[in-house]
C-alpha cells in the first residue's frame, strides 16, 4: 500500500477589537493513503432543547458498512460540567459491525445558557490499510422553565403581568407578545 506524506506548519492569531492578543504555532503531517472501505455511520437525533431538571435521554447507534470492529465515544460541553455531568453508556462502545450507547443528562439551573452545547459523536473502524472516523454534532439547547401563575390585569390601554419568581436564579428574561384573541399557536417540544 502506498501513501503520500504532508507536512504542514499554520499560525493562528487571536484578535479583541482590532488588536492581536496572541498567536500559536502549530504544524502537523497529514497522511494520504488509498483505501477502499467506507467509514462508519452514525444515527442518533438531531438538535434539541430541555428544560432545566429534566432529565435527557436518548440512544446512539454506530455502525461499519464493511463490518469491521466500531468504537464510539462522545465529547462536549454536557460532559465537562462540574454539576450533574452527562455520560454515555457504555463509555467507549466497542462491537463488530454495529453498536449502541445511549446518553443521559439530569439537567439542572446550573445548565442555563443562551447558547446551546455541543456533543460530538465520534465512531472509529479498525479497517485497512487507515481506520477510518465519522463525527455526528447534537446541539441540545438547555431553557429555564417558563414563568408559573401569570395573571394578566387590565389597565386602561395596556395590561399588568405578574408571574411567580423562575425556579432558576439564572434566567435573565423571558419573550412577551401581546395579541388580541388567541392565536392558535402551539409550542413545540
Amino acid at each position: 500500500c502506498s501513501s503520500d506524506l504532508y507536512n504542514v506548519a499554520f499560525v493562528i492569531e487571536e484578535w479583541r477589537h482590532g488588536i492581536k492578543i496572541s498567536s500559536v504555532r502549530r504544524d502537523m503531517q497529514i497522511e494520504i493513503v488509498a483505501c477502499d472501505h467506507d467509514p462508519p455511520e452514525i444515527i442518533t437525533i438531531d438538535d434539541t432543547c430541555v428544560l432545566a431538571g429534566d432529565f435527557l435521554q436518548f440512544d446512539i447507534l454506530a455502525f461499519d458498512p464493511e463490518g469491521t470492529t466500531v468504537e464510539l465515544t462522545a465529547f462536549g460541553g454536557p460532559f465537562e460540567q462540574s454539576v450533574s455531568p452527562a455520560f454515555i453508556q457504555p463509555d467507549p462502545a466497542i462491537g463488530k459491525d454495529t453498536v449502541s450507547a445511549t446518553f443521559f443528562w439530569q439537567t439542572s439551573c446550573d445548565h442555563v445558557r443562551f447558547e446551546p452545547y455541543t456533543v460530538v459523536f465520534k465512531a472509529k473502524d479498525n479497517g485497512f490499510p487507515v481506520n477510518l472516523v465519522n463525527f455526528k454534532t447534537v446541539f441540545i439547547l438547555v431553557n429555564a422553565p417558563a414563568p408559573e401563575n401569570l395573571q394578566a390585569d387590565a389597565l386602561g390601554n395596556g395590561i399588568n403581568l405578574n408571574w411567580e419568581k423562575s425556579a432558576c436564579e439564572n434566567a435573565v428574561g423571558y419573550k412577551l407578545y401581546r395579541r388580541s384573541g388567541e392565536s392558535g399557536w402551539e409550542p413545540g417540544y
